[in-house]
């Protein structure tokens, strides 16, 4: 026979999963929770014997939850182009409010948390460097990998360093030029091969190979792997 109380169980972690996506995993306490889901605070220890355990679980209700990666699309024959669109995508995904959220649990994990959602995190970023890494090879980048996961780490740090000091505050989007001088020290650090540098014409990038001879690059493709 069912318990009377196994029906609470779901609207306990939609509560709490609420108030650490709001304000973090310190500054929630079990008797809030207990309060605003309308029971007894032994009611939420029956379901859930800790905070911690509490917190594991709303955890992997994120992971479950957190939007799929964007697809970084065919070469379309433009260098700074191609790189403004995949820098976009990118910190698009990074400021989605349940993204920055599970980033920031994962700097000030509870003692004894387990380490899969960070592989898991982890395995998620590795999986849109390697996209553009791909998309640099087709523009053949000196050291792809590397300079795939050095412009990855470059473009974060314009949207998540600001707010390191407030992160629960919203996220405001880099401008363009941020964005623009970030893919200059990329191609600076990182040349491309000379076909693919500015012209003397306009200035744009001209990739060897056109959007009909380059593959999609999926970020759904391909086995996961941990950095």
């Amino acid at each position: 026979m069912r318990s009377p109380h196994s029906s609470r169980k779901p609207h306990i972690l939609a509560t709490a999963s609420a108030l650490f996506l709001e304000r973090g995993y310190t500054e929630v306490g079990m008797n809030e929770i207990a309060a605003l889901s309308g029971v007894t605070k032994k009611t939420v220890y029956l379901h859930f014997p800790s905070k911690e355990a509490l917190y594991s679980r709303v955890i992997k209700v994120w992971m479950g939850a957190l939007p799929p990666l964007p697809v970084l699309a065919n070469a379309k024959g433009e260098l700074k182009d191609d790189l403004s669109t995949a820098a976009q995508a990118l910190l698009k995904d990074a400021s989605h409010p349940l993204c920055r959220r599970f980033a920031i649990a994962l700097l000030t994990p509870p003692l004894g948390s387990s380490t899969r959602p960070l592989r898991f995190w982890l395995a998620r970023r590795a999986r849109f460097v390697r996209a553009l890494e791909s998309l640099l090879t087709l523009y053949d980048f000196a050291q792809p990998h590397l300079a795939a996961q050095q412009f990855a780490t470059l473009l974060l740090a314009l949207l998540e360093f600001p707010a390191r000091c407030n992160f629960l505050s919203p996220a405001h989007a880099p401008s363009q030029t941020a964005v623009d001088t970030t893919i200059n020290l990329l191609v600076r650090a990182y040349p491309p091969n000379s076909a693919h540098l500015p012209d003397q014409s306009d200035g744009r990038f001209i990739p060897r190979q056109t959007r009909a001879s380059c593959p999609r690059h999926s970020l759904t493709a391909g086995p996961t792997q941990v950095l």
